[in-house]
Order: structure tokens, then C-alpha cells, then sequence
């Protein structure tokens, strides 16, 4: 757990947005959980390259400029990958599957020191999306908001209002700013407690 709260691009309560390049030699969507490289932070279930680049500021270029042309499992774990790595290099330590109070699943969570909250929701094509409408719930349970989606998705069918990213295997980038909404302070600080109980038994099941 020695980097669980790492904040190493924050200041105050703004972290500094990355735009990431993570392209690992060999690296491949089925590494998300395995077995070539250490974790971006221990429990987390998310795999960083060594090769791992970072420019500050917001690039409107794809991450790579490659669709996901794969099953929706596997869209979903390199979508899920390259948003873990652009949290880690924000700063924030991440949690995929973070279970929230309500039952339900946030797709990526990710925490600073200060305890806030960011939450990406993945979308591997636009029929998920169609299908899967319970997005709006995780609202009140993060300080920010985003769709991840990859190159191809139809930015057009994403609520506005709302932060995305587009993200393959290798990388994510922010291309539209999440809202910025405070978490009430009791509910920060159950749902702090709730990440770190979950990162700490994830990481114990994981090294025992």
C-alpha cells in the first residue's frame, strides 16, 4: 500500500492533467492483469510501461489514432488499461471495479491525497452504451465524471455535459474536462475509507 495515496502531480485540489503515450514494447490487452511488468500502484491490477511518457496540458490528438477492432471484452480491458495509466500519471492512485455504496461498480476509480474522486465509466462500442444507461448514478459518488471510449466510438451519442476521455491500449487522453462537482465531506470521507479497504483486500488476495 506505499503508494495507495500518492498525489505526485497535485496541487491543492486540482491535479495536473497528462496526456499520456504508453507504448510498451510487446505490451498487449490480456497484460492488464499479468504478469511482464510491476503494477502502477500495488493491488491495483493495472500494468504501466517503463516506456511511459507525459506532456502537461490536454491533447486533442488520439491516443494512437487505432480503433479497437476487437470483442467488447477485450475493447473493455485495453480501454481500462490505458485510462489506468493516464490516472497513475495524473497522480492519482486507481482502482478498476471500484464497488461503490449503492451495489454498483465504478468501471476506474482514482484518488488523490486529498481524497478526491474521479470516476471513468468505459464504453467499448455504442451499443453499450445504447444498453447500458446507469451511468447517471455515479455522479453523486465522484468530485469528476468521464466516458472513456476509444478512437472510433460516435462522440456525438456522449452527454456534453460530461468529461471524456479516449483511451486504447496503450494510452488515454483527456479531450473534454470533467465537471467539477465537491463531494459532501462525510460522504468523502466514507467513500476515501471504501477505496482504501478495497485496494488493501484486492492487494492482499493478490500477494498471498
Amino acid at each position: 500500500m506505499q503508494n495507495i495515496f500518492d498525489n505526485r502531480h497535485s496541487s491543492g485540489n486540482t491535479e495536473q492533467v497528462q496526456s499520456i503515450d504508453h507504448k510498451a514494447q510487446g505490451s498487449d490487452i490480456n497484460s492488464l492483469y499479468g504478469l511482464n511488468s510491476q503494477p502502477a500502484y500495488p493491488g491495483s491490477g493495472l500494468e504501466r510501461s517503463t516506456n511511459l511518457t507525459a506532456a502537461p496540458g490536454v491533447n486533442t490528438k488520439p491516443a494512437t489514432g487505432v480503433a479497437l477492432k476487437t470483442s467488447r471484452p477485450a475493447a473493455t480491458r485495453a480501454l481500462t488499461q490505458g485510462v489506468g495509466a493516464l490516472f497513475a500519471d495524473m497522480g492519482l492512485a486507481v482502482l478498476p471495479e471500484f464497488r461503490l455504496p449503492n451495489g454498483r461498480r465504478a468501471d476506474v476509480a482514482g484518488l488523490n491525497a486529498k481524497g478526491r474522486l474521479v470516476l471513468a465509466e468505459i464504453k467499448s462500442c455504442q451499443a453499450d452504451f445504447d444498453t447500458d444507461q446507469k451511468w447517471p448514478i455515479y455522479l453523486d459518488y465522484c468530485d469528476a465524471f468521464y466516458f472513456a471510449v476509444d478512437q472510433a466510438f460516435p462522440r456525438g451519442r456522449l452527454p456534453v455535459e460530461e468529461g471524456l476521455i479516449i483511451a486504447d491500449t496503450f494510452g488515454a487522453e483527456i479531450v473534454r474536462h470533467a465537471r467539477e462537482k465537491k463531494l459532501p465531506a462525510p460522504r468523502r470521507k466514507a467513500l476515501t475509507l471504501r477505496f482504501a479497504r478495497q485496494a488493501a483486500l484486492r492487494a492482499n488476495f493478490l500477494t498471498a
